[in-house]
C-alpha cells in the first residue's frame, strides 16, 4: 500500500481471479450451496409451466421443493428488523450548545434513514447475513448526489453532495479473512458497478482507459456472467480501496481504480477510517467469516424436500385408482370413467369375477411422520416457537402467556439482533462522519419534536463535530409482537391511561406508547426548551399552570453540568427560576392545581332538598318587608316584581302554586 497506484491495482487484481482467493476456502462452497438452496424454488426448475421438477428416464420422478427454511429465515429477518429505526446521538463537549447539537444529529440521522431507505436495506443486510454468515454496509460520500447547488461555465451542474449507504455482498469485498476482528483490518477493497459514460463525464482525461474497461459480464468474479444485460457494454466495475491511518501510513490511503491503467483517485483517506460496517451474528473462530443461520436447518430442509418428493411421486403417478377385473367378467373400460382398468386371468382367486381396487397409491405412514419431525426440527434449530410465528400452542389463549413465549423467542435471536444493531450504529456513525468532513455547503434538515412539530434548520458539517457516537433506540421485545401489544393495551385500559378505542387500536397497530402520555411528553419538551434558553443566558418565566415539582427537578439537572455550575451568573438564573416555581406552588389556587393535575374540575357537594333535614321553610324565606328587585326574566319564582310586595308561595315541580 506504499507503492505506486498501478502496482497496488496490479496486486489486488491478482486476487480477483477465481481459484486464487475466496474459492480456495471451504466457506465459499457453503455460500454457493446456501444461495442455491435459499432460492431453489425459482432457480432449480427445468420447466416454465410448473414449479415441480420432473426427473428420471421418462420424467416419472417428481422433485418437489417446499422452502420451509426460507420461510423461517424470513421470519427471523422480520422479527429482527420490524422495529422502525431511530438513532440517538451522543455528544462529547463542554459547550452549552450540546443539546442543540444532539438534536441536530438526531434529525440528520432520521433524514439519512428516510432518504437512504435504511429500513429496507436493513432487511437485506439481515437476510444476507442469515444466508451467508456475514454481510456489509458501505457508507460513503457522493459528490454527484444531493441537491443542485451551482453550474460551471461549461454548463455542468454542481451538487452539494450527500451520503450513500449500500448493502455489499461478500463477493463484492476483498479483505484478509485470517484476521477475526473487523476493527483490526488495515485495509478493505469494495467493488461497485458504474456506468462508463458517467465516469467519462467526471474524468474526461481518462476516456480511452475507461472505454477499455471490461464489462461487468466479462469479469470472472461475477456470478451472473452467463446472462445478458441490456446495458452490458456500458457497465463496469470500479474498485475502491480504503486503508485506515496506521503508523506505516499516518494519513491512511484511498485508491479508486478500474484497472492498473485507469486510476481515478490516489491520495490520503479522507474518511480516516474504513467506511464499511460488518454484520456477523456468529463468527467462526480464528477467521473473519461467520456461520450462516441457514446452515443449521439446510440438512433438514433437503431431507424434507426428499420426503415430499417421494410422496408427490407416489401420489402423482399412482393417485388415480387402478381397478382390476378378471377376464370374462364382461366389464368394460367405459364403466370406470377417470380410472385405470387392468384385466387379469384369475388363478382360483377367492373373489372370483368381482372387480377390486388395486391400492398402489398408499404411502408409508412413517413418511408423513418423518416430515412432521423434520419441520419441527427446523423450527427448533432457529429457536422460533409457534407463538412467534403467529400460531400459539394449543390451549394457550392468555395474552400474557403468548407475549412471554414471543419475547422468549426474540431473546434467543439476540445474537442476530445485537449484530444487526451494532452494524447499523456503525454505519450511521460513518454517515455523520461523512457529513462532518464533506458537507461544506449548507444543507437543510427537518427537526421534528416529539409532538410532530417540524422546523427546518440549516447546518454545515462542522456543526456535528461534537458528536462522537450514535446509538440505535431499541424497543422492548414485548412490544414487537401482536400478543405483547394486546397485553399492554389491556393493562393501560385497566389503569385508565387510554380512554378511547382509537388509542387502544393505535397500540395494536404498533403506535409508540408515548402517544398515550402526550401530556407528560409536552411538559418534558417544555422543560428541555427552558433549560436550553437558560443555558444560553435567557430568563424564562414560570406559570401557575406548570407542574412545579417536575419543573424543579428537571431544572436542577441543568446545574449538574460542570460548565454551568462554574458560571455564577447562570447558576443564579437557574436558581431564580426554581424559586419562582416554589413560590407559585405555595400560592396557586388549590382548585387550579386539581384541574391541572387531574384534567377535571372537582365535583361540588349538592345542597340538601327542602324538607330533608334542612331548616324550615319559614327560616329560609327572607324577612317580611325586605325588598327584592328583579327584571321580567327573573329566576326567583314567588318574588313579586312590584315594589313593596312580600314573598309569595313557590310553585311545586309541576308549576302549581301551593296554598
Amino acid at each position: 500500500m506504499t507503492k505506486p497506484a498501478k502496482d497496488v491495482a496490479d496486486k489486488l487484481m491478482s486476487y480477483h481471479q477465481v481459484g486464487s482467493y475466496w474459492s480456495n476456502h471451504p466457506i465459499s462452497q457453503a455460500w454457493v450451496r446456501n444461495s442455491l438452496s435459499y432460492y431453489s424454488t425459482i432457480m432449480d426448475a427445468n420447466a416454465w409451466d410448473t414449479s415441480l421438477v420432473y426427473t428420471g428416464e421418462q420424467g416419472e420422478l417428481i422433485k418437489m421443493s417446499v422452502p420451509q427454511a426460507r420461510s423461517l429465515i424470513r421470519q427471523v429477518v422480520t422479527l429482527t428488523t420490524k422495529q422502525k429505526l431511530a438513532f440517538q446521538a451522543i455528544a462529547q463537549t463542554d459547550s452549552a450548545e450540546v443539546m442543540k447539537t444532539v438534536k441536530l444529529a438526531d434529525a440528520v440521522s432520521a433524514q439519512v434513514v428516510k432518504n437512504q431507505k435504511l429500513d429496507l436495506k436493513g432487511e437485506m443486510l439481515c437476510e444476507q447475513a442469515s444466508v451467508m454468515g456475514l454481510s456489509f454496509l458501505k457508507t460513503t460520500w457522493r459528490s454527484d448526489k444531493g441537491n443542485p447547488y451551482a453550474a460551471t461555465a461549461e454548463g455542468e451542474v454542481v451538487y452539494d453532495g450527500d451520503v450513500e449507504i449500500s448493502v455489499c455482498h461478500v463477493d463484492d469485498l476483498l479483505f484478509d479473512f485470517t484476521i477475526p476482528e473487523w476493527s483490526d483490518l488495515d485495509w478493505v477493497e469494495a467493488r461497485t458497478i458504474k456506468n462508463k459514460w458517467s465516469l467519462i463525464s467526471q474524468f474526461p482525461e481518462l476516456k480511452d482507459q475507461i472505454l477499455k474497461l471490461q464489462p461487468v459480464k466479462n469479469v470472472v468474479r461475477s456470478g451472473m456472467a452467463e446472462y445478458w444485460s441490456v446495458s452490458e457494454a456500458d457497465l463496469c466495475y470500479v474498485y475502491e480501496v480504503y486503508h485506515k491511518p496506521t503508523p506505516a501510513l499516518p494519513k491512511g490511503r484511498m485508491v479508486v481504480y478500474g484497472d492498473s491503467d485507469c486510476v481515478f483517485y490516489d491520495g490520503v483517506n479522507p474518511y480516516e477510517c474504513i467506511p464499511i460496517s460488518k454484520m456477523c451474528p456468529e463468527p467462526i473462530f480464528s477467521s473473519g467469516f461467520g456461520f450462516p443461520l441457514l446452515s443449521y436447518i439446510l440438512p433438514a430442509q433437503e431431507m424434507f424436500d426428499h420426503v415430499l418428493s417421494c410422496l408427490a411421486t407416489n401420489m402423482g403417478n399412482l393417485g388415480v385408482n387402478n381397478v382390476i377385473a378378471p377376464r370374462g367378467a364382461n366389464i368394460g373400460v367405459q364403466d370406470f370413467a377417470g380410472m385405470n382398468l387392468l384385466s387379469y386371468t384369475p388363478q382360483n382367486a377367492p373373489n372370483g369375477g368381482r372387480p377390486e381396487v388395486l391400492k398402489l397409491s398408499e404411502s408409508n405412514p412413517q413418511l408423513f411422520q418423518f416430515s412432521t419431525v423434520l419441520l419441527e426440527n427446523m423450527q427448533q434449530m432457529v429457536n422460533l416457537n409457534s407463538a412467534a410465528r403467529g400460531q400459539p400452542p394449543s390451549g394457550v389463549t392468555a395474552g400474557v402467556a403468548i407475549a412471554t413465549l414471543t419475547a422468549n423467542a426474540l431473546e434467543f435471536l439476540n445474537s442476530v439482533a445485537k449484530s444487526y444493531q451494532m452494524c447499523l450504529e456503525d454505519a450511521m456513525g460513518h454517515a455523520l462522519n461523512a457529513y462532518r468532513r464533506f458537507a461544506s455547503i449548507p444543507k437543510i434538515v427537518a427537526i421534528t419534536g416529539k409532538q410532530n412539530q417540524t422546523v427546518t434548520k440549516e447546518f454545515v458539517g462542522s456543526d456535528l463535530d461534537p458528536v462522537k457516537e450514535v446509538k440505535l433506540t431499541v424497543a422492548n421485545p414485548l412490544m414487537q409482537s401482536t400478543a405483547g401489544r394486546v397485553d399492554v393495551a389491556e393493562k393501560l385500559l385497566g389503569q385508565g391511561l387510554i380512554k378511547n378505542a382509537e388509542d387502544y387500536i393505535a397500540i395494536l397497530d404498533g403506535a409508540p406508547l408515548s402517544r398515550m402520555t402526550s401530556g407528560a411528553l409536552t411538559e418534558s419538551d417544555l422543560v428541555d426548551l427552558e433549560n436550553e434558553k437558560m443555558a444560553e443566558g435567557e430568563a424564562v418565566p414560570a406559570l401557575a399552570t406548570d407542574a412545579h415539582a417536575f419543573h424543579i427537578n428537571k431544572h436542577r439537572e441543568l446545574l449538574n453540568e460542570p460548565s454551568i455550575r462554574k458560571n455564577a451568573q447562570m447558576v443564579q438564573l437557574v436558581l431564580a427560576h426554581i424559586e419562582q416555581h416554589l413560590q407559585l406552588e405555595k400560592t396557586t389556587d388549590p382548585l387550579l392545581k386539581i384541574i391541572v393535575t387531574t384534567g377535571q374540575a372537582p365535583v361540588m357537594p349538592m345542597m340538601p332538598p327542602m324538607g330533608a333535614g334542612g331548616p324550615p321553610m319559614a327560616e329560609q324565606q327572607p324577612p317580611a318587608g325586605d325588598e327584592m328587585e328583579q327584571d321580567s326574566g327573573g329566576f326567583m319564582p314567588g318574588v313579586s316584581e312590584r315594589e313593596g310586595v312580600g314573598a309569595q308561595p313557590s310553585p311545586d315541580a309541576l308549576g302549581r302554586v301551593g296554598g
